[in-house]
């Protein structure tokens, strides 16, 4: 959301690029067409070298080079192809219970890539969620979805399904406890800097404010 937001941004600066240009080179008797033209090359580059900006500013702040960051980004995208195919699974589960669980392992899902979609450098911590976590997932749901409307009332159909259910629940359990590792260093930064909180306000306590000695 924020990449196309700033994408709508640097449009928007390159727009006025081109506006004023154009003014400028047509007040300057330079011609409709040859104004226009100027004015679009302009805005054209405008456009390209904030975009070039913005990418290394984001490079930089996370330690990535350009290749290993298109090569996040391809990651990022083809997982963001998979979570859509899970969305559809969930939309086609029929029982409540299943509901709920599938519910529950899209969400995780949907936290992982929120992280890694905010600080990219993270994707290496979550490498095994991208190469085969998600794609369990996915092929998981989707069985189960497909085996929910197409099973019949026997008892080996109801076994499979119980089966399915629960390495659900196993999946789920493993892709929170992938984003509790990823979020790790994280939580232990928050507890040092609440330790050095605790002891600052436990000397500020412990010392005593002197007495304002008044004069007759």
């Amino acid at each position: 959301m924020k990449s196309v937001l700033m994408k709508f941004l640097y449009g928007v600066l390159a727009f006025h690029v081109m506006v004023i240009s154009w003014f400028i080179l047509f007040l300057g008797d330079l011609g409709f067409t040859s104004s226009s033209l100027l004015s679009t090359v302009f805005a054209i580059g405008t456009y390209f070298a904030l975009q070039y900006l913005g990418d290394r500013k984001k490079l930089a702040t996370n330690q990535l080079t350009r290749k290993d960051y298109q090569y996040i980004m391809k990651n990022i995208k083809e997982a963001t192809e998979k979570k859509k195919r899970l969305n559809k699974a969930l939309f086609s589960v029929r029982s409540v219970h299943a509901l709920k669980e599938i519910g529950q392992l899209n969400r995780s899902v949907s936290r992982v890539l929120k992280v890694v979609k905010k600080e990219p450098a993270r994707f290496y911590e979550a490498d095994h969620f991208f190469f085969y976590q998600l794609d369990s997932v996915v092929q998981l749901t989707e069985k189960y979805t497909f085996l929910a409307s197409h099973s019949l009332k026997d008892e080996e159909s109801r076994k499979a399904l119980h089966e399915t259910e629960d390495l659900i629940r196993k999946l789920t359990f493993a892709v929170e406890k992938e984003l509790a590792s990823i979020l790790s260093n994280d939580f232990e930064d928050l507890s040092a800097e609440r330790e050095i909180a605790e002891h600052s306000i436990h000397l500020q306590g412990s010392v005593k404010p002197e007495k304002v000695k008044q004069h007759d």
